[in-house]
């Protein structure tokens, strides 16, 4: 298992140190919402999606990426220290907790527009990567702390992309907590940079000692990507599990299939939970990379929930029969 470097770790420490606490956040985000600074932001809900409007108790975040920030940008238009100073991240950049290590932010606002989403005008940019590290990154806190979450989005690794040993999707407890439960990761820290990725689970604690496969993935295509993840009690206990969904949906990204595929399914799965009060309560979509990536990616169309599958933007959140296996 590939351990943290130590500019990693400084900036991990360093959104530890910025960022506020969830519950500075809620207020800050209902103070937002009362006072109207900008009623077409919200810190949690940015999406034209059904009950992503927070009309849904079970949505804990959405973001399609079509609605700016205060500061402007449709994913995050300051950093987090800049965006704290300025008044908070939740009135700022909706809730969008920015590396300080790519300024300036380039392209401005991390975003993508013209018909660049998954069926609409904008997307997050990750900016260029070009070797060991990452460039636009960013963490969001969840509505509220759960054991057990659904997240779906959409990626896009644009034409010609090298793939390196690439943090996607980290799992967090808190916003810069580093890695507590595991994340999406390209090649699991193994090999060169190359032309095809292999797309896998690192999990940190409950008895793992290596990533567990999803699927492999190629550049210019956008990918729907849904993680179901349900916290074991205890770090023994083996009542968790892990479920990855992955399609293909083509250069346009509306060219899916059919139903969602299951790639991954761990069952009777053990987490790093060391009491109750451990739960999942934060997102980083990073593309931190060691062996360095080269090249740009795209995401799109967030959606985190309580219950799920969520499957497809635009489809029935519930359609029988959901998912084909495959091994």
């Amino acid at each position: 298992m590939r351990r943290l470097d130590r500019l990693e770790l400084n900036a991990i420490a360093h959104l530890n140190r910025y960022f506020l606490p969830m519950s500075s956040v809620l207020l800050l985000g209902l103070a937002l919402l009362l006072c109207s600074v900008q009623a077409s932001a919200h810190p949690f809900f940015n999406s034209s999606e059904p009950g992503c409007d927070g009309s849904d108790p079970n949505k804990l975040l959405c973001e399609d990426f079509e609605t700016p920030g205060v500061s402007g940008g449709r994913w995050y238009g300051e950093d987090c220290d800049t965006a704290n100073a300025n008044g908070g991240i939740p009135t700022r950049t909706k809730g969008w907790c920015g590396t300080i290590y790519a300024n300036p932010i380039t392209p401005a606002g991390a975003e993508i527009c013209g018909a660049a989403g998954v069926g609409t005008n904008c997307a997050g940019n990750h900016g260029t990567n070009s070797g060991q590290g990452g460039r636009n990154m960013a963490e969001h806190a969840l509505a509220s702390l759960q054991p057990e979450i659904y997240v779906r989005y959409y990626q896009k690794w644009l034409a010609g992309y090298s793939f390196g040993a690439e943090k996607v999707l980290t799992f967090n407890q808190v916003v810069g907590a580093g890695i507590k439960w595991g994340n999406v990761h390209i090649n699991c820290g193994a090999g060169s940079a190359s032309s095809t990725g292999s797309l896998q689970w690192q999990p940190v604690g409950g008895g793992f000692s290596s990533c567990l496969n999803i699927t492999s993935i190629s550049s210019g295509r956008w990918y729907y990507i849904e993680i179901h993840a349900k916290l074991s009690t205890t770090s023994s206990s083996n009542d968790g599990r892990l479920r990855v969904w992955v399609n293909d949906c083509g250069a346009a990204g509306t060219a899916c299939g059919a139903s969602a595929t299951l790639r991954l399914d761990r069952q009777n799965m053990s987490w790093n939970r060391n009491s109750s009060g451990e739960m999942l309560g934060a997102l980083w979509w990073e593309n931190w990379a060691n062996p360095g990536s080269s090249g740009t990616s795209y995401i799109d169309q967030i959606v985190v929930s309580r219950t799920g599958p969520i499957g497809f933007t635009g489809q029935d959140p519930t359609p029988p029969p959901f998912g084909l296996w495959v091994q």
